[in-house]
């Protein structure tokens, strides 16, 4: 059992996830920070011993190494002002000869700082009067630009194979003699567009200046920008779009011009001594305050407004030191770093893209399928705890509308029940709403968060009716971004609250967990959200708890935990030949304890354990254990595997290898498993380590039927895609083979003899039609007299920009059968087998039914075959389909629409019949015995059945048994199970069948039954 990792004190604080963490984090730093490489490692400036070093940190200043030092070559000394990575990552660090104070050398990596090579020496181009080096730039790992303050430039366009030099002059005009300059700063982009600022009259004047580096080397090159009174221009950067961003500060306040913005060609200027730029465009500089401290600005207008945004952070030790030791600059790996008083760094906590998201509320309740679930743990109070608690887990990933409003459906499972489903929700206005749903009903809609709240404010929220108060307001740092946090206290009996129970985190939910808002301490227990995933992503996690998902009975190994999905790909079989595939499903629906081996429930009858990486079954004709995998076997190792009493397979490892999907590798086994001296195959295939045999899973009886699976499509856990075979999208399958109908079409047929049977449509699964995610519909037509015929086609649609496509069997083309956003006048043709259809649009009307109001199209076609009237979203009133033209026009008429269900709901009824009755008459649940038995030739009871079906053949008395052949078949028209019957009755055990409807054929008769 897994553990907690602090002693039972239920506060929150002592959980550790009060605290709001805001946009910085300190790091340690050796020496001074030189830059940050895209895969976060720190470069530092290390002049602490008789040489100087530069170092690096792998892990944000936990640990430092030298990864270049002037110690082998004495006469050179790094410059803290040389260094720079290019945009491909080639680091470059300038080095000075101690001998010669004009001569450099230029040192560059391109494994992060683990090798480093040099290139050609860097001739003496510091010639001007001040001689002080500026700094470095390298935009490519092909141009590099030196400068010194004096305006001296040299620069390489080959990578530092050769280098050229040039002495920069002021381009402007109407400056008397060219007064003495200082240049500030030089950028560069890979185009080689560049741009300088320079101080001009006794540094009263900043100045801009723009060339092209291919060009530079004229002096008429120089482009004169702006001369800015009263500033000084010390920070400049390009934004994604290439324009140039540059920061001044102040000097001094004269009465003459002042700057406050100014935009100029592809240029804009404002004020910030210190500037970033992140990868989308973000703009950030720093608000330094009276007291020394600095807070984090942003602009997402190039400059032009900028707001507050983090807790300040102190920048300096005096008001004279203030423009010299706060500083920020955006390293490789687009986080922002921090220079604040001597030895101070910060780095921001997400990277600078992220930032700015704070304040942009996040939905709880995803309009997509993002398969989002929470983690919940009940502690109980009692002597025995810590053993005392259990995890659920509550989880969004279906749609559903109730009354006319859409909502998702939530799904709940823990250690005492499968998954089923708690309740609906939805999201409007920043207020999520949850019906809850006991037995078959939804109850009245309750509020489970308003994040509208502010301070102050009361709210009353789930089904229990707990009012709370929001105590205080503050942010969290969750996946990368800032999420605003509500604390919230609970009333108790009339009492405000005092102090804070719960948190509301904006896009995780309370800190109770997703649906128990206000609902610590319910049923004796303390409740705690453990984590909260996002398509199989974890979000955001309880620090307090060891791991994410915990159960007090213990858990399954790692072989089928719960939330473990198989879906296999299955070869057709029998008459169904549109589309060539389709699959198979097994799910773990829950655990039980079997002759003391806590096993997972696969499909709801098949029990597994696994023991020092040994899988075992349960066979319940031995009442025994078997090996089934042996994940430890090496090649030529065999193992005997019991299927049922009296077949036992022999498997035998024939090698062992590996397969790797996305970045995780498993071992597999290919092994070969007979029954001995049976000649029957029982494996021939891969056996995946933790996931289990590649052709079926189970090495069960169905194997002799014909059954033939080809691969694992995909295996999930949780909803999480972890394993992947084939061409097929796997992004579908989850889910779109619900085990009860999800959409259902009752229809009345009025036979050739005048009796009155029925039509039932419903939607048995998804597949996929030249690369459309098709749906499939079992179309029955019980002919003659009701019970006795059933005449089951399958049919497949897909719906799209409103209309709703059907696949024309014929041809082998998808034909257009409604077109839902038709107008008057309007039509489409319709193609049955090779026969056209053209239908024309008469009246477009409105209907309503239960509250809800329904689109009608009014439709004739010339020879009156499909004519009538199509509800948009349900179909034709008269028939689905074009029925007239479907091969059974002789016998029977398809006369009008009954009822129509979505998820076991009446949606819509058409005429006064009752259709509460035939639901349960559809789904099985009528009693033959109430049926004309004594005239039926073939019975078959109980229906529905869970264990075993007893199949009866009446016959004449005068007559002897002979044998005869049944096939029982799946609504796909796959043979599952056949023999022969040489008794009027035969009982067939019908456990290994996963929950649905099924036919048995015998004789030429059909018999439809339930297994639950």
């Amino acid at each position: 059992m897994k553990r907690l990792v602090f002693a039972l004190v239920i506060c929150l604080g002592c959980f550790g996830i009060l605290e709001a963490q805001d946009i910085w984090k300190p790091i340690n730093v050796e020496g001074s920070l030189l830059g940050v490489s895209s895969d976060g490692s720190i470069f530092a400036y290390s002049d602490y011993y008789e040489y100087v070093e530069i170092v690096r940190s792998l892990d944000e200043g936990e640990t430092w190494q030298v990864v270049l030092s002037s110690e082998p070559e004495p006469d050179v000394r790094f410059l803290e002002n040389g260094f720079a990575i290019s945009e491909e990552g080639r680091i470059f660090v300038l080095g000075e000869h101690q001998e010669d104070n004009f001569d450099f050398c230029l040192f560059y990596s391109d494994d992060n700082g683990d090798t480093w090579q040099q290139t050609t020496e860097i001739p003496n181009f510091l010639v001007s009067g001040m001689v002080e080096f500026g700094g470095i730039t390298a935009p490519t790992n092909d141009i590099i630009v030196c400068w010194s303050s004096g305006g001296d430039f040299t620069w390489s366009l080959d990578g530092g194979a050769t280098w050229n030099y040039t002495s920069f002059t002021p381009p402007h005009d109407g400056i008397p003699g060219h007064l003495p300059h200082e240049l500030l700063d030089v950028i560069v982009n890979e185009s080689g567009e560049l741009y300088a600022t320079y101080w001009l009259y006794c540094k009263t004047q900043a100045a801009t200046a723009r060339t092209n580096i291919y060009e530079m080397s004229s002096p008429t090159s120089w482009d004169g920008l702006e001369i800015f009174s009263c500033t000084v221009i010390n920070d400049m950067e390009y934004d994604p779009e290439g324009n140039a961003l540059m920061g001044y500060v102040r000097k001094s306040v004269w009465t003459g011009y002042d700057m406050e913005y100014y935009q100029g060609d592809r240029y804009y200027v404002f004020e910030g001594q210190s500037i970033a730029v992140s990868d989308n465009g973000v703009v950030y500089k720093l608000r330094y305050t009276n007291d020394l401290l600095a807070v984090l600005n942003y602009s997402l207008d190039h400059g032009e407004h900028f707001y507050d945004i983090g807790e300040a952070l102190d920048v300096a030790q005096s008001s004279s030191d203030l423009f010299h030791n706060g500083s920020i600059f955006k390293g490789r790996d687009n986080h922002l770093y921090f220079y604040g008083r001597t030895g101070q760094y910060y780095k921001s906590i997400q990277n600078a893209d992220h930032i700015t998201n704070y304040g942009n509320y996040v939905p709880l309740v995803h309009e997509g399928n993002d398969r989002q679930k929470w983690n919940v743990v009940y502690i109980g109070v009692t002597p025995n705890y810590p053993n005392d608690y259990h995890t659920e887990i509550q989880s969004i990933r279906d749609d559903i509308n109730l009354d006319g409003v859409d909502y998702k459906l939530v799904w709940k499972e823990d250690v005492y029940d499968s998954k089923r489903i708690a309740g609906a929700v939805r999201e409007e206005d920043k207020r999520v709403y949850f019906r809850r749903k006991i037995e078959q009903n939804y109850q009245e809609e309750v509020l489970l968060y308003d994040f509208n709240l502010m301070v102050g404010d009361t709210v009353t929220v789930n089904w229990m009716g707990q009012q709370l108060m929001v105590l205080e307001e503050s942010e969290v740092e969750v996946d990368g971004t800032m999420r605003r946090q509500l604390g919230l206290g609970r009333y108790s009996v009339g009492y405000p609250p005092t102090e804070v129970d719960e948190y509301w985190i904006e896009g995780v939910g309370s800190t109770f967990g997703f649906l128990n808002s206000g609902s610590e301490g319910m049923g004796g227990a303390f409740i705690y959200l453990l984590c909260y995933h996002e398509n199989g992503n974890l979000v955001w996690d309880n620090e307090a708890f060891d791991e994410c998902v915990m159960n007090s009975d213990g858990a399954p190994a790692t072989f089928a935990p719960q939330g473990a999905e198989w879906y296999f790909h299955v070869l057709s079989q029998g008459p169904i030949t549109q589309p060539p595939f389709y699959y198979l499903k097994s799910v773990v629906t829950g655990t039980e304890e079997v002759q003391g081996h806590l096993c997972s429930v696969i499909d709801g009858y098949r029990y597994v354990y696994e023991e020092d990486d040994v899988v075992y079954m349960y066979v319940q004709s031995t009442d025994s254990f078997t090996v089934m995998y042996d994940f430890n076997a090496e090649e030529g190792d065999t193992w005997y595997c019991d299927i049922e009493e009296g077949y036992t397979c022999l498997v035998t490892v024939d090698s062992v290898g590996s397969v790797t999907w996305n970045g995780h590798t498993y071992r597999t086994q290919y092994v070969t498993g007979y029954i001995p001296d049976e000649g029957f195959l029982i494996y021939d295939g891969r056996i995946i380590e933790g996931i289990g045999y590649e052709k079926g899973l189970f090495p069960h009886e169905y194997v002799f039927d014909g059954t033939e699976y080809e691969y694992m499509r995909c295996y999930l856990e949780d909803g999480e895609l972890l394993y992947h075979e084939g061409d097929y999208d796997c992004d579908y399958v989850p889910g779109s083979q619900p085990q009860q109908p999800q959409f259902e079409w009752y229809y009345e047929i009025e036979n050739e003899d005048g009796t009155i049977t029925y039509q039932y449509l419903y939607q048995a699964g998804d597949t996929i039609i030249q690369d459309e995610p098709t749906h499939i519909l079992v179309r029955i037509n019980t002919l003659y007299d009701k019970g006795l015929r059933d005449e089951v086609t399958h049919e497949y649609v897909y719906e799209r920009d409103g209309k709703l496509y059907w696949w024309n069997k014929t041809l082998e083309v998808f034909t257009v059968l409604y077109d839902y956003e038709a107008e008057v006048g309007d039509y489409w043709e319709i193609i049955v087998g090779t026969r056209p259809i053209d239908m024309h649009v008469d009246a477009v009307e409105e209907i309503e039914y239960e509250g809800r109001v329904w689109r009608m199209l009014r439709v004739s076609d010339p020879e009156d075959l499909f004519s009538g009237n199509i509800v948009c979203g349900i179909g034709h009133l008269t028939s689905f389909f074009p029925e007239r033209l479907m091969g059974d026009g002789e016998h029977m008429r398809v006369d009008g629409l009954r009822c129509y269900w979505s998820e076991g709901e009446l949606v819509f009824k058409y005429g006064d019949e009752d259709c509460d009755a035939v639901i349960s008459d559809l789904h099985g649940v009528e009693d033959p015995s109430t049926g004309s038995v004594a005239e039926e030739t073939l019975v078959v009871y109980p229906n529905p059945t869970n264990g075993v079906l007893n199949i009866s053949v009446r016959l004449p008395q005068c007559d002897s048994p002979t044998a005869q052949t049944y096939r029982i078949t799946n609504v796909m028209g796959q043979t599952l199970l056949q023999g022969t019957m040489t008794d009027e009755t035969l009982q067939i055990d019908v456990r290994g069948l996963a929950e649905g409807m099924y036919f048995v054929t015998v004789a030429g008769e059909t018999r439809k039954f339930v297994v639950r």
